[in-house]
């Protein structure tokens, strides 16, 4: 059973699935390309959330719709993509962006070229919290 680690087929959150009809979709073809574990990875970019704790609010929210869309819809997880950024690397509760169940987090590569600043933004959460 393949899964995948990186999907954006959260209806209405970031630039993936704009709605629970295209989200099922998704996962249709998903389930047909032979992926049994999907874990949906919505952007989290820290400059644009008012906060960590609505962002994840509006994570549950999108997920709770979608599995309650169909019966059939299961195997998913829940986690981040998580932009390396400045900041990012002491956010309180980083933890919570991990894919569930797990100290496993997708960090986003930033946009720029990479220095000293970004390796630590990269190293800090797995050396000092665990997360991989």
């Amino acid at each position: 059973m393949t899964t995948d680690y990186h999907s954006h087929i959260l209806p209405n959150i970031d630039d993936g699935s704009d709605s629970i009809k295209t989200s099922l979709k998704m996962i249709k073809m998903m389930k047909q390309q032979g992926i049994g574990i999907i874990v949906a990875t919505p952007h989290f970019y820290m400059h644009r959330e008012a906060s960590l704790d609505s962002y994840l609010v509006k994570r549950q929210n999108a997920y709770e719709k979608l599995m309650a869309s169909d019966p059939a819809v299961k195997d998913i997880h829940i986690g981040a993509e998580v932009a390396i950024e400045k900041g990012i690397s002491v956010l309180g509760e980083l933890e919570k962006l991990c894919i569930s169940g797990t100290r496993l987090i997708l960090l986003e590569p930033p946009f720029t070229q990479y220095n000293s600043l970004s390796l630590i933004h990269i190293s800090e959460p797995t050396r000092r919290r665990g997360i991989s």
